[in-house]
């Protein structure tokens, strides 16, 4: 009953941003990504009377969308909000909850606010059972990403590395490809360039054959790689690996991206 609630839910929500995309009343131009994801939170955030989970679910979902269309602080304000619920909800120790606070901690992160996601990792990591699970793995993935930061290299790359086995351990190729992706900005940070080298050069591979020539992951792969030909010297791989990057993103981005 669950899980029937739960996807009717969703499936509901998903009918009513496809609706709001449609041209049925004026407007000045096709509606957005953000356009639609915001309509589809102002939805939530009114309407109680689906299942919670699922709402949640669908807010955080929502809310890395929103972050990703370049609205980062709207993504951690709605996060926040999810986390708060969350927590009532469901408990502190649900794995959704958890879910959320490793989101928050990577917006913490990526504007600089670095003790304050420190200290809510390591929350994190005590309270998630040290077996292999995705969710561990992003925690530590968040947990390397804030230390090489904060310029505590040691741990980065003993938190990225462990990452990256359990990420192998765990079997699932999306997953370890998205801690690659983490693992190579991490042993730039630290100075690790040779290792990043190696990395970058292994997630070209596996998101090449994965997506095809032409994808956005290709093309962050081509860039981190320039990066870390860039560092290592060699100026002549690092640019071509940089025109790669860049003929990608003309043929899949806007002008103005």
């Amino acid at each position: 009953q669950a899980q029937t609630a739960r996807a009717n839910s969703m499936r509901d929500m998903v009918f009513d941003v496809f609706s709001e995309a449609e041209p049925n009343k004026p407007r000045p131009a096709e509606t957005t990504v953000s356009e639609a994801a915001e309509h589809a939170i102002a939805t939530l955030l009114i309407d109680r009377s689906g299942d919670p989970r699922a709402s949640l679910e669908l807010l955080t979902r929502l809310a890395d969308t929103v972050g990703r269309q370049g609205h980062p602080d709207r993504a951690q304000e709605l996060l926040e909000r999810a986390l708060i619920e969350a927590r009532e909800l469901l408990g502190q120790a649900d794995n959704l909850t958890l879910d959320i606070g490793v989101r928050v901690a990577g917006y913490e992160t990526g504007r600089g606010s670095y003790d304050a996601a420190r200290q809510r990792i390591d929350k994190l990591l005590a309270q998630i059972p040290p077996e292999v699970s995705e969710l561990r793995i992003r925690v530590l993935r968040a947990s390397a990403s804030a230390a090489w930061h904060m310029q505590e290299n040691e741990r980065a790359r003993g938190d990225g590395s462990l990452a990256v086995a359990l990420s192998r351990k765990l079997g699932d190729a999306e997953v370890e490809r998205e801690t690659l992706t983490a693992y190579g900005a991490t042993l730039l940070g630290v100075g690790a360039v040779a290792e990043a080298v190696t990395v970058y050069e292994k997630l070209l591979a596996l998101n090449s054959a994965k997506y095809g020539p032409t994808h956005e992951q290709v093309a962050l792969a081509w860039s981190g790689l320039s990066r870390a030909y860039r560092r290592s010297g060699n100026l002549e791989k690092a640019e071509d690996a940089s025109h790669h990057a860049l003929d990608i993103d003309r043929i899949i981005y806007p002008n103005d991206h």
